[in-house]
């Protein structure tokens, strides 16, 4: 029994040590934080920032990281219309302008998709107040899809429904008129295109027809210019002065044969019996006259043709003759066009001197 109290005694003088030395301790402990000499005293021990920012940034939501993010850009229409449908306008109305106004991998790209978010934007801004802006949504809507569904009077209130069609009814006239206005520059530039072409063939055309024409220098001898019957003025390219002095020597040089024919004649006459010889002496004497002419005539319009070639002499001339054209600037003709091809077979000719291995002529020059 001695033993047994003795025991419990030094038991709970042990409980009171501990005690009182817990007590201590914790009154230490509150002294040193009110002390601030003490708290000078203490060594500064290393804050560790990058945990302490990393906990921070673990404990804040990061606004990229929204569910409207990560969401594609139909099931965030879905979601916009599910707000549609549970009446939060506000909402639905922002979350269908960051869908349309998206832009790269998160924008709708089915035109459907993009009429039926128009269609609920402009349903949402009725249902909040702002048919204005509705307006303007359906009017944005309806010019960049003339061809858009009016809204289903299933789904969205007859409130909206109306004021598509009132939107879409003011904007039939503009629509028409763009449209018009849209085919008559396309045929203006259809026009302007096609007499471009016309023009280009045309020039072309000009320009094959002096690229089959060359101009060659031909030098003149002074000696042809002596010649008759207007070769000097051939020569010299008169052609009008050559074709007369041609034309009269001919005339004079064939009346001189005829008369001298005419005479011979006569005399053949005269061995005849029973011939009146007065009337073949007058008859000859006409002829005579006639050759004397035609001979003194022949000889000055010859000495004046000589004279006029020398005067005009032209010691070296440029002339223009055909050539052929290469393959390659040949213009195909077309089977049937049979205008284009009676206009290129038709003859073109001219007279004009020509250049022989022994002097000069006249020959005549064409295309047939």
């Amino acid at each position: 029994m001695t033993l047994s109290r003795s025991f419990y005694a030094l038991l709970l003088e042990g409980v009171c040590i501990l005690l009182f030395l817990s007590g201590a301790a914790a009154a230490q402990a509150d002294g040193a934080g009110s002390d601030p000499k003490s708290v000078a005293a203490q060594p500064s021990r290393p804050v560790d920032t990058k945990a302490t920012d990393g906990k921070e940034a673990a404990s804040k939501p990061d606004k990229g990281s929204a569910p409207e993010a990560s969401l594609g850009s139909e099931a965030a229409l879905s979601r916009s219309l599910a707000l549609y449908e549970s009446g939060q306008y506000e909402a639905c109305v922002a979350g269908l302008r960051e869908i349309l106004d998206a832009s790269g991998e998160s924008k709708l790209q089915r035109p459907e998709l993009i009429d039926q978010a128009e269609t609920y934007l402009g349903a949402c801004l009725i249902a909040s107040g702002q048919p204005g802006l509705a307006d303007q949504v359906f009017a944005a809507a309806i010019r960049n899809n003339p061809q858009m569904r009016a809204p289903d009077n299933l789904v969205f209130p007859q409130t909206v429904v109306d004021r598509f069609l009132r939107v879409r009814e003011m904007l039939l006239t503009d629509i028409r008129r763009d449209e018009r206005n849209r085919v008559q520059d396309a045929e203006y530039k259809a026009k302007e295109q096609d007499a471009i072409r016309r023009k280009e063939i045309q020039v072309t055309e000009q320009l094959r027809e002096l690229a089959m024409r060359e101009s060659v220098a031909e030098k003149n001898r002074r000696w042809l210019a002596f010649v008759p019957f207007g070769i000097g003025q051939f020569q010299n390219g008169d052609n009008t002065a050559g074709g007369i002095l041609l034309g009269v020597e001919s005339l004079l040089l064939g009346t001189c044969i005829t008369a001298m024919i005419i005479d011979e004649h006569l005399v053949n006459r005269s061995r005849d019996v029973g011939i009146d010889i007065k009337d073949l002496d007058s008859k000859r004497t006409d002829a005579y006259r006639v050759i004397v002419a035609s001979s003194w005539g022949l000889l000055g319009v010859m000495a004046g043709g000589i004279v006029h070639a020398n005067w005009r002499f032209v010691p070296e001339r440029r002339v223009t003759r055909l050539r052929p054209l290469p393959p390659n600037l040949v213009a195909p003709v077309p089977a049937n066009s049979g205008q284009s091809s009676r206009k290129e077979s038709r003859p073109n000719a001219s007279v004009s001197p020509i250049s022989l291995p022994s002097g000069y002529g006249i020959g005549l020059v064409g295309e047939f």
